[in-house]
């Protein structure tokens, strides 16, 4: 009796060892695990449910390294802009961005990451004194970026930021989302104000002139 009972325990016991040390492997993320066989008993239908499941994981490891490969790819065509790049979500919130992006605001650089609200960056640039307001109140101005930022239309913008000119370009996406674009005009700026003045001293030259002719 003793020995029948220890045999009908050890049939009992091993495979169940071989489950549990099958889902443990399972649960660590293990890729070769090794699982009991299958069959019609109540052993064989749980291995059947534990292949499912390593099947499963299998699938969604395939789907994340695609995922992976998919983002890796689009993080490296944005990087190839040579603007400032950033992808904000329905709510407002920073998806994606290039280093271009960081460099032009990095006066608020240590907020800059995935997740940072829009909102909370124009309130720090604020509080730095990195942005010109044109006489509007902090809170007006805000509403101001808010609503261009949530209905941006098809025009462009010209802002100072950081010490530089900006020029913002902003779209929205179907879910909601916004896709900006910023341009440092800087230096197109200072050109365009040196052919001003070299214009007025032109015409400033052309009326001494015909002044002088006159007289």
């Amino acid at each position: 009796g003793v020995f029948l009972t220890w045999r009908a325990l050890r049939s009992i016991l091993r495979p169940m060892h071989r489950i549990t040390d099958a889902i443990s492997g399972l649960i660590r993320g293990e890729r070769d695990v090794q699982l009991p066989p299958e069959g019609r008993d109540e052993f064989g239908r749980m291995s059947q449910a534990l292949r499912a499941l390593q099947d499963s994981q299998e699938k969604r490891r395939a789907l994340e390294d695609e995922a992976r490969a998919q983002r890796n790819t689009i993080m490296t065509a944005i990087e190839t802009i040579p603007d400032g790049f950033a992808l904000y979500d329905s709510d407002d919130r920073l998806l994606l961005f290039n280093e271009r992006f960081r460099s032009i605001f990095g006066h608020v650089d240590d907020i800059l990451t995935p997740g940072a609200r829009f909102e909370d960056i124009l309130r720090l640039q604020l509080e730095r004194d990195a942005v010109e307001t044109h006489d509007l109140s902090p809170e007006d101005w805000i509403s101001e970026r808010m609503d261009h930022q949530r209905t941006p239309g098809d025009g462009r913008r010209e802002v100072m930021m950081g010490g530089a000119w900006i020029q913002v370009a902003k779209r929205r996406t179907p879910d909601g989302g916004t896709v900006a674009v910023y341009s440092d005009i800087s230096d197109l700026k200072q050109k365009q104000a040196q052919l001003e003045t070299a214009n007025e001293k032109a015409v400033a030259a052309n009326s001494a002139k015909s002044q002088f002719l006159a007289s």
